[in-house]
């Protein structure tokens, strides 16, 4: 495990890593401001904050 987080740690340094993890946020950013993808997010929440309230961790 150890050997694949040296692997992705040494891609993300490198100029290649920094394009892909650059792309990837700006997809995340577009999704997040997305309408229906928020309306999915937050009712996704909801539900896990209704699951917590009733049975929370211990």
């Amino acid at each position: 495990m150890a050997n694949l987080m040296g692997k992705l740690t040494s891609f993300l340094n490198s100029p290649k890593g920094q394009k892909v993890a650059g792309q990837v946020t700006r997809k995340a950013q577009q999704m997040a401001s997305d309408p229906n993808t928020r309306r999915k997010i937050d009712s996704g929440l909801a539900q896990v904050q209704k699951r917590f309230k009733k049975n929370p961790p211990r």
